[in-house]
Order: C-alpha cells, then structure tokens, then sequence
C-alpha cells in the first residue's frame, strides 16, 4: 500500500486469475484464487457475496463524489488506485443529509442526542 497526497494505491502481487479480465471486474464476475480460504471465509461469515466488492467500492466512491478507481495489472502486480479527489457532489440519503443538519452546527453531539433529534 503507498499512501500519497492525491490517491492511494494497493497493489498486489500476481496477476488476475485465470479467465478473470479487468473488464469483467466492475460486472461483479466472481473468480476465487483460493477455493479453500474462500469456503472457510464463506463459513465464518466473514464473506457476504463472491465478486461484490470491487462494485461496491465503485458505487461508494461514486456516491461520494470521488474519482473512479483505476484498476490495473501492471507487470506481474494487480494494482487499484483510490483517488482523493472529488469530482463531484456526494449523493447522501435523506437520513445522511439530517445526520448533517445536526452535526451542521459545530457542537458536539452524542450519538444517541442525534438518533433522538431523527426520531
């Protein structure tokens, strides 16, 4: 992982697997390297869905209103670039956006204060 002032980029050794394209990562096509990390992942409930997670990164970077993530194999690494610049507004739902009017006025405010104030 290299942290700089504009982007951050993660990179990992060894290409995509086999049959897997940068191309097919955004349409959530699931792939496993590892059958058996991925099955004991699976039953410890610590993965929710094969194939989803480069999605979600994309539409929480979208709706943040940051640059889209650049995904590439360079060499023999696997790389993802996360920009910190935005490009546009943020998409907040209606309970981010009242979360906001309160927090808005520079006070200090304990959580279950905001949760009262949303009720």
């Amino acid at each position: 992982m290299a942290i700089y002032d504009d982007r951050i980029e993660i990179e990992n050794p060894g290409l995509l697997p086999f049959g897997l394209t940068l191309e097919d990562l955004p349409r959530g096509i699931p792939k496993l390297r590892n059958r058996v990390i991925g099955r004991v992942f699976h039953a410890l409930g610590l993965v929710e869905q094969w194939g989803s997670g480069i999605q979600r990164m994309m539409t929480a970077y979208r709706d943040a209103g940051l640059a889209p993530l650049v995904l590439e194999e360079i060499g023999a690494r696997f790389r993802v670039t996360l920009h910190l610049r935005k490009v546009g507004p943020a998409v907040l739902e209606d309970t981010d956006q009242a979360i906001m009017r309160v927090l808005g006025d520079g006070a200090g405010h304990l959580t279950s204060e905001i949760a009262g104030r949303l009720a």
